[in-house]
């Protein structure tokens, strides 16, 4: 069980910047109080999701979901202690979200499609399934050092300790 998919999105524009906010505070503030993880979207607001992380940093775990952002939010979530996902983006070869794939904590790593969208290479531009994980697990495993195996090892024991569940 988690709190969420919560956070910010400026992208488009949808919903006032400040209910964003006041919204997000709350699922941040909801999820210390019942000690339940927080899966945070990000678009186009890494400034104030950072912001967010840092003053919940120590009452809230949480995950970076699909993560998309720049330094200063993986930053922000790496010292909170926070896991951070990533999803086809990552095989994006000019999106550069490899290079942080590879400093992530190998016990806060985590991996996703975020089907239907965001289909890794060599599916891009087409619908996105389940069954593509397989590439963002061989591209961060090229991030890593290490082999798509040992990343599927890796983000499975954490997915299953991030939500405590049991395999």
């Amino acid at each position: 069980m988690a709190v969420g998919e919560t956070g910010l999105d400026y992208h488009y524009e949808n919903a006032p910047r400040a209910e964003q906010r006041r919204a997000f505070d709350a699922h941040l503030a909801l999820a210390a109080r019942f000690d339940l993880p927080v899966v945070v979207h990000s678009r186009s607001a890494d400034e104030d999701t950072a912001a967010a992380i840092r003053a919940h940093a120590g009452a809230v775990r949480g995950v970076l979901h699909c993560f998309a952002g720049g330094r200063d939010l993986f930053d922000a979530g790496v010292e909170a202690g926070w896991c951070v996902s990533f999803s086809g983006l990552v095989t994006f070869p000019s999106y550069g979200q490899r290079e942080l794939a590879g400093e992530v904590p190998r016990d806060r790593l985590l991996i996703e499609t975020d089907s239907p969208y965001l289909a890794p290479v060599p599916h891009r531009g087409r619908t996105n399934e389940p069954a593509f994980v397989t590439h963002v697990a061989e591209a961060v495993a090229r991030a890593t050092g290490t082999s798509a195996s040992a990343v599927a090892a890796d983000t499975t024991r954490n997915a299953l300790a991030f939500y405590a569940l049991t395999p």
